[in-house]
């Protein structure tokens, strides 16, 4: 008989939880993620976008749970691993700032701007040097998963999620490995950190749905379906089986028109440095809380609070109550009610897609305005993205020692195992492989396929850039 329902998900449907996960889901330091935005502040221009990032920790979990246990099957991972994979997919956006993306790069700017001054007050010792040096060329987590690992670490208090964790058999520090890639087990990581992770796997289909767009649809049960593992010199790595390969194009194809056509929407991207703009100043002058006061007090429970609806009433209320200078007066007027008539247009946009597009030039502002606003704009940077990445360094020659090098210790490309007879170029990089089931066949890299759409010579390794210019 299967437990109780705890969520209905307008996603995934059902989605069902041990009884220690639904005490992380009733920690305050969980239910804050209801009060922040999944594209922040994207319901301005997608007026259905207003789920949050609760939604998709749970959707991203349902995915986890989905996929654990035929890992598991695999004899790839063990109890102990699927129950810290749970809890990961859970917690993997603890550490998100108000507004999603939107805020988490003026922080992290002004964590830098902390760093920096810090190092100068404190001369590099001579043991320093290795350990920057190891730093430098560790993989480098995002900003939000970063706190996301020391929230699951350190929350010890009461209803603290690492006082959660402890209580249940976890240790804390192996779950926020995983959040931040760097867990003993690669698989783990895979399933979080990779071309095809399970937290794409849920916010392409989610925000598509939201936003009302069909761009980021694509066949996620069967894709889910088609992963197995397959062991190369006794290394198990994730594949997509090949029957599977139209299905895993078309997911990379909804990825590329979701950055497009979503993400780095024009108005979106505008509304967005604004919002990062008017909060640097709130900042500077203390009424958001600075970089220091979150790293210092983010397992206090005040830190449960610092969500979407604070930041929107700090600048209200500095709005309502402080004598401001006009141009920031009229930059939150702006913001706040989505003037369309104040609000910068996009007079030409240009769309630069190479293996190697050059240093793109920053966005250009023309016109006399405010000067809040074109500070807002030239602060930006040009939208770029790579859909999928080439690490193959001559993907038409690589040999079977190259390929087996990625395959077997980079967590992030999109492998495909090829155990039955299929169309494949002579030539295609490929390392001999056995299945979950002991069949054979080979891996190959989907970068590698040329004669699939995104594969060798169409957009991996491609570079695409979005410049616009701005009319005030």
């Amino acid at each position: 008989m299967s437990g109780p329902v705890d969520f209905n998900d307008d996603l995934h449907g059902i989605i069902h939880m041990e009884e220690y996960e639904r005490d992380l889901v009733a920690s305050p330091w969980f239910q804050r993620l209801r009060r922040i935005h999944q594209l922040g502040l994207a319901n301005m221009v997608f007026p259905g976008a207003e789920h949050t990032r609760f939604a998709h920790s749970l959707g991203v979990f349902h995915l986890a749970s989905t996929l654990g246990p035929r890992l598991q099957d695999a004899k790839c991972i063990d109890a102990t691993e699927l129950r810290e994979l749970r809890a990961a997919a859970l917690l993997h956006d603890i550490g998100h700032f108000p507004f999603s993306h939107g805020l988490e790069s003026v922080y992290k700017a002004e964590s830098k701007k902390a760093d920096s001054t810090q190092a100068a007050r404190a001369p590099l010792q001579s043991g320093d040097t290795a350990e920057l040096k190891e730093d430098k060329e560790a993989v480098e987590p995002k900003f939000h998963e970063s706190l996301g690992k020391q929230v699951i670490e350190q929350t010890t208090s009461e209803g603290g999620i690492a006082r959660i964790l402890l209580d249940n058999n976890l240790q804390p520090g192996r779950v926020g490995s995983i959040v931040v890639g760097q867990h003993e087990n690669l698989l783990l990581n895979q399933v979080l950190h990779s071309d095809l992770d399970v937290d794409q796997l849920d916010y392409l289909l989610r925000d598509a749905k939201a936003t009302g767009s069909t761009y980021g649809l694509y066949d996620v049960d069967y894709l889910l379906e088609s992963l197995e593992v397959a062991r190369v010199k006794d290394n198990p790595v994730l594949c997509v089986h090949v029957r599977a390969l139209h299905t895993l194009e078309h997911y990379v194809l909804a990825r590329y028109f979701y950055y497009v056509c979503i993400l780095y929407q024009k108005t979106r991207c505008v509304i967005e440095a604004l919002l990062q703009e008017i909060a640097r100043r709130l900042i500077v002058m203390g009424h958001l809380p600075s970089w220091e006061c979150i790293r210092a007090g983010f397992h206090e429970p005040w830190f449960c609070w610092f969500d979407d609806i604070a930041v929107t009433e700090a600048i209200r209320r500095v709005a309502r109550e402080l004598p401001l200078d006009d141009d920031l007066r009229s930059a939150i007027e702006m913001l706040l009610n989505r003037d369309r008539r104040r609000l910068p247009k996009v007079e030409h946009e240009e769309h630069r897609t190479d293996s190697d597009p050059g240093e793109p030039p920053s966005a250009t502002v023309v016109g006399d305005g405010n000067p809040v606003v074109r500070a807002a704009l030239c602060s930006m940077s040009t939208p770029e993205f790579t859909v999928l990445e080439r690490r193959l360094r001559d993907t038409g020659t690589a040999g079977e020692a190259e390929v087996l090098d990625v395959l077997t210790s980079d967590p992030e490309p999109i492998r495909v195992f090829r155990s039955e007879p299929y169309f494949v170029p002579a030539g295609t990089p490929r390392v001999p492989a056995t299945g979950g089931d002991g069949r054979e066949g080979d891996v190959l890299l989907l970068e590698s396929l040329t004669n699939s759409l995104v594969g060798l010579g169409k957009l991996a390794g491609q570079k695409t850039c979005i410049v616009r210019r701005y009319q005030l």
